[in-house]
């Protein structure tokens, strides 16, 4: 079974690294551009089975509006086999909402979607 893992470095260290390596910068655009096409296929994907979602502007992550996300958390869980991070562990703003991490390639994006519409999650 595969598992991910995830977090983030403060932004005070990312702005530090840019910073003190200047080329640093173009290697985070391309980190972008590989994260796009995930990014892109998912939000689609969550469009087509009827979510009402705005298009986020970086590719890493998604925050979908839900109002019963706990039980939104539990059915992707339990019939989908994806964990989705309630948006309350982030603070008040992200109340009723979830956030999904964008760490994998299209291909398993696509599937997750699809997985999605088969077990009848939709917006």
């Amino acid at each position: 079974m595969e598992t991910d893992v995830d977090f983030v470095v403060y932004s005070s260290v990312q702005c530090a690294a840019i910073a003190a390596f200047p080329g640093l910068l173009d290697c985070f655009r391309w980190a972008c551009r590989i994260h796009q096409n995930p990014h892109d296929a998912f939000v689609s994907g969550l469009k087509e089975i009827l979510f009402e979602i705005r298009v986020p502007k970086a590719p890493f992550y998604v925050w979908l509006s839900i109002d019963d996300y706990m039980t939104f958390a539990q059915r992707m869980l339990d019939k989908v086999g994806i964990v989705v991070a309630p948006g309350f562990w982030f603070g008040e703003y992200g109340e009723r909402h979830m956030r999904f991490s964008l760490t994998r390639v299209v291909e398993r994006t696509e599937d997750a979607v699809e997985r999605m519409q088969q077990a009848g999650i939709d917006g």
